[in-house]
């Protein structure tokens, strides 16, 4: 195993060029794709690199996304709105046999679409972080920030729950030791959100479980700005929380232009 150099060009006009530095002839060669910094130029870049891999003889190519770019849109919210993830799956799939997504938004969606009829995709992968979440919760109950009695495990809205899957439960359950808790059951609470089908914008209107003297752990996905999460918490410390913690797998940290 061996990390190729890359040239990375980009001219006065925003043209991108790629280039591999090594032979890959007949090498199995795996793209990881940047997952920051403006995510068109990363899609762009990402792209070419499959390109260039395969046009250099690689045996076989796979597309590392560490944030799957686009994953919010994966819905029409009207029939004049394109889904850019499907469009974005589209442009990606033709240049590689293999797909491995950290924990993007829509999984089963972004799954069916690299694996579509036609597609050269063969095997997509879709990986959670259960695992460095709970070894990160098992650290904080070490030390007294939480007490594992009050844990409540909660999704940050209903979408999530398409996310944190059996496998997800099973993990973190093993790793914490809850041998009481069946995986099999998503008894989890949730908070509730409105979102303006015009704008995009959510408002917290409540969460389903009480939670005076909790330790409440939420799992999310993608922090973009961190308003709704923040608004989250707001809400849950007014309810009588102990504590809450958020854990997300991309933390976008993006600002409203001024």
């Amino acid at each position: 195993t061996r990390v190729v150099g890359v040239t990375r060009k980009q001219f006065n006009d925003k043209e991108i060029q790629t280039t591999l530095e090594e032979n890959v002839r007949g090498h199995e060669v795996v793209v990881i794709a940047s997952a920051a910094g403006d995510p068109n130029k990363q899609e762009k870049e990402s792209r070419l690199l499959l390109r260039a891999a395969n046009r250099a003889g690689a045996k076989q190519v796979t597309l590392l996304l560490p944030y799957m770019w686009y994953g919010r849109s994966d819905d029409i919210w009207d029939e004049r709105n394109a889904p850019a993830l499907i469009d974005t799956i589209e442009t990606l799939r033709g240049h590689c046999q293999s797909v491995v997504v950290a924990d993007p938004h829509n999984a089963g969606l972004t799954r069916e679409k690299f694996l579509d009829s036609g597609s050269p995709v063969r095997n997509c992968t879709i990986a959670h972080f259960a695992f460095p979440f709970a070894a990160q919760i098992k650290n904080l109950l070490a030390d007294g920030v939480m007490q594992k009695e009050n844990l409540l495990f909660a999704h940050a809205d209903a979408g999530s729950t398409k996310r944190i899957s059996r496998s997800f439960r099973a993990c973190m359950y093993d790793v914490l030791g809850f041998t009481d808790r069946n995986p099999d059951q998503d008894d989890w609470a949730q908070g509730l959100k409105d979102r303006d089908k015009a704008t995009g914008k959510i408002k917290i209107k409540g969460f389903s479980a009480k939670v005076a003297n909790k330790d409440v752990i939420i799992f999310e996905d993608i922090v973009a700005s961190a308003g709704t999460a923040c608004d989250l918490a707001g809400l849950l410390k007014d309810k009588g929380a102990r504590s809450v913690t958020l854990f997300a797998t991309s933390g976008l940290f993006t600002v409203d232009p001024k």
